[in-house]
């Protein structure tokens, strides 16, 4: 396991599993999986009982149609904000998120972005690595 992609999965994994323990506690409604239309990228939210996590966000443009989304399905708390890499198509949405769901975890392993990422991503990093979950590399 000394690939850091591999303890980054692997926490990632454990942080998932930890909050669907919490959430599955409130109430013994069933566990939504929905897979969001972002365009190219990906971006799948997990909801029960109006809680939710969000794995990755999609490109900043498809951010107010994952949030109308989520408003869509009746949920207040986005308790944790998983994006797997800081690609844009993955990630790039994470400010719009972030205006409507301040209190929200994130997970990121922060691994450093390459100069040729858009300044967006680069200064998601500079500002918000520290303030994170981050993955032991």
């Amino acid at each position: 396991m000394s690939n850091p992609a591999s303890k980054t999965i692997l926490l990632l994994g454990f942080l998932f599993c930890l909050s669907l323990a919490s959430v599955a506690s409130l109430r013994a409604e069933a566990l939504h999986i929905r897979v969001l239309d972002v365009g190219e990228g990906q971006s799948v939210l997990f909801h029960k009982n109006g809680r939710a996590i969000l794995i990755d966000t999609g490109h900043a443009g498809a951010a107010r149609s994952v949030l109308d989304r989520i408003r869509q399905l009746q949920i207040n708390a986005l308790d944790i904000l998983i994006l797997t890499h800081l690609h844009p198509d993955h990630a790039s949405g994470f400010f719009r998120i972030h205006e409507d769901f301040p209190g929200v975890t994130v997970a990121d392993s922060c691994f450093p972005v390459s100069t040729d990422m858009t300044l967006d991503m680069i200064r998601w990093v500079d500002r918000h690595c520290g303030r994170l979950i981050i993955a032991d590399a």
